[in-house]
């Protein structure tokens, strides 16, 4: 890392005379919503080498260091079973509000609706971006998402999109494609080099889904608004009004879709929606060479029997700069008194800070926060094991996951040193405009029979009708 760091030091809340008064210390409680899963036993500690409990075990660590610190300061941390389910846990709570948490890791497409319950956390992300530390990458996403100058939530639990490829494939640097088009360029060679697994004739099976494909893109929601960010074709806009929020059925993001059809009509592109096994099985059964997953997934590759590396994604045009979504929980705060409001922020500073980041990233694979993150040994380890000791196809999974989240690590960095990550705004409708975007890829990739330009226009226009009128 290039980057000057520095070390931000916590002053004590004693100095504090909100928290405290006439010096008679007074406990504070606040309390956080997470979706991380804890163990069925939380006093078991064999559980700690359990992979599912890993992101439980980091933060319960992490509020046993804070605490430390502020003994008179409790965290209460109450887990959820997923995204939604916190999400349902606020819509309630907003009809009773003192039943509402201090903090709750969300996404903005959620945390829009609060807005009126939410601390405004601009002045802390404006203060955040003169820290030089703090990867501002993640910051600009978080601002971007509700319209570029405001901040209702902060970034925490971070992953991005990566590259992923089969080392037995494809060995050389020079061998990458550095844009979109020079990557579907590749999977095309590929599959005239291998009809045996990529011919149309043995491609599919008798329901039509892809047992080999060149590059799958996971997420096929995430395809959409990627494509469309790197093109200049709007989405979604951070607006009240309905007409002024959706934006998607416009030309140029039917243009983006017109062309992920034929790709995907030649059998070079796909996405696990339309696969008939799993992709790392996919991948393990040397029926795939490219992925683009999150990299949140990371532990999803780990194979005995397959060896694949990790790198940064493509940009979409070689003229401009390449556009990775940045995915992930943020935390949003909401108002309580003023003591806990300023609590639950001085507890987020402690969450975020270089040692912090570095211990959660370590232990769930999401992505520091911090740049200083790089320098502490278990993340230095893992970049060192990228860059010069590597992996090969008989390493251990221990060594081969070293290596793979060392190449995450290094995406990263060139990710925030490029500003690559983007959030696309977001508005009462965001998650009504998600689901309906992803089905317009998934159903124009279903069906088969349109395969003339005409037949695909045709198809692409009723798609984008039927989504936007579904919403």
């Amino acid at each position: 890392m290039k980057r000057k760091t520095k070390r931000i030091f916590l002053l004590p809340l004693l100095l504090t005379p909100m928290l405290f008064g006439c010096g008679e210390e007074k406990d504070i409680e606040i309390t956080w919503w997470v979706k991380f899963l804890a163990p069925s036993n939380v006093e078991d500690e064999s559980t700690r080498n359990d992979p599912s409990y890993a992101s439980w075990w980091a933060i319960q660590d992490i509020i046993k260091g804070f605490e430390a610190l502020h003994p008179h300061i409790h965290v209460k941390e109450i887990t959820y079973a997923n995204d939604p389910a916190i999400a349902s846990a606020v819509d309630s709570a907003m009809l009773h509000r003192d039943l509402l948490p201090n903090m709750a890791s969300t996404y903005g497409t959620y945390a829009f609706n609060w807005k009126d319950a939410l601390i405004d956390v601009t002045e802390k992300g404006k203060a955040l971006e003169q820290d030089e530390d703090f990867i501002q990458s993640f910051l600009t996403a978080e601002a971007q998402q509700y319209g570029g100058e405001k901040y209702y939530s902060l970034p925490f639990s971070k992953s991005g999109e990566t590259l992923v490829y089969r080392v037995e494939s494809w060995s050389e640097e020079k061998s990458f494609p550095q844009n979109f088009i020079g990557l579907m360029e590749k999977a095309r060679q590929i599959k005239a080099a291998h009809p045996e697994i990529y011919g149309d004739d043995v491609q599919r099976n008798e329901a039509g889904r892809l047992l080999a494909c060149p590059v799958i893109y996971k997420d096929a929601g995430n395809l959409f608004f990627t494509a469309c960010e790197s093109f200049g074709a709007p989405v979604v806009a951070a607006k009240d009004n309905k007409d002024e929020a959706i934006l998607f059925n416009n030309d140029k993001a039917k243009t983006i879709v017109k062309q992920l059809k034929k790709w995907s009509n030649e059998g070079l592109l796909t996405t696990k929606k339309h696969t008939a096994k799993d992709m790392v099985e996919i991948f393990n059964e040397g029926k795939a060479e490219y992925a683009i997953t999150s990299t949140a997934n990371v532990p999803d590759m780990l194979s005995e029997n397959t060896l694949v590396r990790f790198k940064e994604i493509p940009s979409w045009n070689g003229a401009s700069p390449r556009k990775v979504i940045s995915q992930g929980p943020s935390v949003c705060f909401f108002h309580k008194s003023a003591a806990e409001d300023e609590v639950a922020l001085l507890f987020y500073d402690y969450l975020t800070n270089g040692d912090n980041t570095a211990l959660f990233s370590k232990s769930t694979g999401y992505l520091p926060l911090r740049a200083g993150a790089y320098t502490m040994p278990d993340i230095a380890r893992e970049v060192y094991a990228s860059r010069f000791k590597g992996a090969s196809k008989d390493s251990s999974l221990i060594d081969k996951e070293r290596a793979y989240m060392g190449d995450v690590l290094l995406a990263n960095d060139l990710y925030d040193k490029e500003s690559n990550y983007f959030m696309s705004e977001v508005c009462s409708w965001s998650g009504a405009i998600r689901t309906q975007v992803e089905s317009i890829i998934v159903n124009v990739f279903n069906d088969h029979s349109a395969v003339t330009d005409e037949q695909i226009d045709a198809l692409v226009e009723s798609e984008f009708i039927r989504a936007r009128y579904s919403i």
